[in-house]
């Protein structure tokens, strides 16, 4: 038999009549008219990110409701799995987009259309990679220090990746930060640290031998003096060299035209050729910043000729045979 009657609790009122006229008395019941399926709805748990995204695993809960007959089971399938009585609250964990199906029935063999939920989780934090201006061996630039960052997710996608960073400032320890982003809202951060920048050469002092200065071999010594600071990577090295720029006596021979010194040193002008020197002095930080300075001009002298003396003699004198005469009065002048 077919009801076209609605939903609900009705009186069944019948009876029986045999061929003989024979009426069996009424008897009545109550039958419940269910041609409505149940509902079904679906919760998901889990930490919700951005974009429609979880960043965490998803808790499914299936709830379904059926006012008359009640609900005889739940079914559902998880990414195009078989059908399954839904039990309990069930996890999800792998990440990426996953697709619930599910239907109930209630106890009378009314099923509901099928329904679905999806969701798609990325518990992953983007990949984070950064590249910088290669320092020297010591751990130096002598120049601004660009910083480049790269991203990659696979999953929900970068969102957002940190720009290229040029470095200007000098400085030692000095750092850069940079955040990236996915789609779900997870962050890696990276900082880029230990860059140290020094642009500026080593500061050069020529304190001696002094410009104007003059070194008779024999009589002086000439003392060198010369200073390097660098306030900031430090001097690595020091070179300084006497070196004679002109000749003024007998061409050198033996004697060299280049001298290496240190500061504070004592030299014999005898050592050296006579002529004009100058000190030079060059340095280099540990940044390879190089500097160079040149001193005033000093020089060097060899007397290697006897005095030459003249005598002259006034008056009263008498010159005869080679000899001069004089007196006690006749001045004399050398």
């Amino acid at each position: 038999s077919h009801w076209f009657l609605a939903d609900g609790v009705y009186y069944l009122d019948y009876s029986a009549e045999d061929v003989l006229g024979n009426i069996k008395s009424i008897k009545r019941s109550t039958v419940a008219l269910d041609n409505t399926p149940p509902e079904t709805a679906a919760a998901l748990g889990g930490t919700a990110g951005q974009n429609g995204w979880h960043v965490s695993p998803v808790a499914v809960t299936l709830v379904s409701t059926d006012v008359l007959s009640g609900v005889k089971g739940i079914y559902y399938s998880l990414d195009s799995s078989p059908f399954t009585l839904y039990a309990s609250r069930f996890t999800v964990f792998p990440e990426g987009t996953h697709i619930v199906k599910y239907y109930a029935q209630d106890s009378v063999g009314n099923a509901e259309s099928e329904k679905s939920v999806s969701f798609s989780i990325d518990t992953t934090a983007p990949g984070l990679a950064y590249s910088r201006t290669p320092p020297n061996t010591a751990g130096w630039n002598n120049t601004d220090v660009a910083v480049s960052f790269t991203c990659n997710d696979n999953l929900s996608g970068v969102k957002w990746c940190p720009d290229s960073v040029a470095l200007t400032v000098e400085g030692s320890g000095l750092s850069v930060f940079g955040e990236a982003q996915d789609i779900a809202g997870n962050k890696t951060a990276a900082a880029v640290s230990n860059i140290n920048i020094d642009k500026h050469a080593p500061a050069l002092t020529i304190t001696g031998p002094a410009a104007g200065s003059k070194y008779t071999a024999g009589i002086d010594m000439a003392d060198t003096g010369f200073s390097a600071t660098d306030g900031l990577s430090g001097v690595r090295g020091t070179a300084a060299y006497l070196l004679r720029s002109e000749d003024k006596g007998v061409p050198g021979g033996a004697l060299p035209g280049v001298i290496a010194v240190t500061d504070g040193q004592t030299l014999n002008p005898a050592d050296m050729d006579d002529g004009l020197w100058r000190l030079t002095v060059s340095a280099t930080d540990y940044a390879d910043n190089a500097a160079y300075l040149a001193g005033g001009t000093f020089e060097v002298i060899h007397d290697t000729l006897p005095p030459v003396t003249l005598l002259s003699v006034g008056e009263p004198k008498l010159v005869s045979g080679g000899v001069t005469f004089i007196n006690a009065n006749t001045p004399l002048t050398f």
